[in-house]
């Protein structure tokens, strides 16, 4: 009877040792083939994001216009009677508003009660458009110095003030210079002459008399464009 009750106890051990090996290869083999799986396969718990593009950013900037001005000494020249001194000149920077030449002279030589007065120097300015300006100056009997100034307009259309959207400075600044600036008479040529006529009655006087010194002064009114991102 023992015996018996022993043989049973030992057939329901193995039974039970048979069911939990199948249930514990079961599992290892269904975590191994989940594991397996994620690494091998790919994720599909993260969805896929595509890369977006990186945009350059735009920037606002204000332009304003200001007026300033630059100036041009020649030296000192001399003019003789029935030479015409002759010059050329040019100017590079855009937006001109207005050209002034100033002269200024000496009459060296006065008459037998020395007096001044009997010189006259002319002034003549060719624009690129072919327009003449001639000026004539004659000192006063007391005073041997004497002066000339011509003021050319160019343009007076001044560019309002205004918002731009850039990406920077650089191509702000390009945008306006190609864009918004008044190119009239840049590197056009201007004529400058000046002439000397000498007065007087006495012959000696008129031929020891060679000319006169002088002096130009070219001051140039430009509209400059100012720049700040806002």
């Amino acid at each position: 009877m023992v015996n018996r009750m022993s043989g049973a106890l030992k057939r329901k051990t193995k039974v039970v040792l048979a069911l939990l090996a199948c249930f514990l290869f079961l599992v290892i083999g269904i975590g191994y083939a989940f594991t397996n799986g994620r690494t091998r396969g790919e994720d599909y718990t993260s969805p896929y994001i595509p890369p977006v593009a990186n945009a350059t950013a735009t920037r606002q900037f204000f332009v304003d216009w200001r007026s300033e001005n630059k100036t041009t000494d020649f030296s000192s020249e001399y003019v003789k009677k029935g030479i015409p001194f002759k010059k050329t000149i040019s100017f590079s920077t855009p937006n001109l508003r207005e050209i002034q030449f100033n002269l200024r002279w000496t009459d060296d030589k006065t008459t037998l009660h020395h007096r001044f007065g009997n010189d006259k120097i002319i002034l003549k300015v060719r624009t690129p458009a072919g327009v003449i300006y001639r000026y004539t100056d004659k000192t006063s009997k007391k005073d041997p110095y004497g002066n000339i100034q011509i003021t050319i307009p160019v343009s007076s259309n001044q560019t309002s003030s205004f918002y731009l959207n850039c990406s920077d400075i650089t191509e702000a600044e390009q945008n306006v210079l190609l864009n918004c600036s008044d190119y009239t008479w840049v590197n056009e040529n201007f004529t400058i002459q000046v002439l000397i006529r000498i007065g007087g009655i006495r012959p000696l006087k008129r031929f020891a008399d060679k000319g006169n010194d002088f002096s130009l002064e070219v001051i140039t009114s430009v509209y400059t464009p100012y720049i700040k991102q806002v």
